[in-house]
């Protein structure tokens, strides 16, 4: 076990997470993490094809720890992991 996330990606425009699959004995606290830190916009987050159904608590985090940064235009498809998400995706 390790606390902390399989992939972590932070303040980033039109990234693509595909395909990560978190699997063995040690699990991760979260599979996949985006964060927004920065007071800013960012746009164009797609992960998808994410599969992480035994991490410890949550498969897929979207968060912002900014006081003002946003996140526009993501999407989230095809994966098999919890979602924890301060931002709702496009089509929610």
């Amino acid at each position: 076990e390790h606390d902390g996330a399989g992939v972590r990606v932070t303040d980033g425009n039109n990234v693509l997470i595909d395909n990560v699959v978190i699997t063995g004995a040690k699990q991760p606290q979260f599979g996949v993490i985006y964060r927004v830190e920065a007071d800013k916009s960012f746009k164009g987050l797609r992960i998808r094809n994410v599969v992480a159904p035994d991490v410890r608590e949550a498969g897929i985090v979207v968060e912002n720890t900014s006081t003002s940064g946003k996140l526009e235009s993501h999407q989230l498809s095809g994966n098999i992991a919890t979602v924890r998400s301060d931002f709702p995706a496009d089509g929610e």
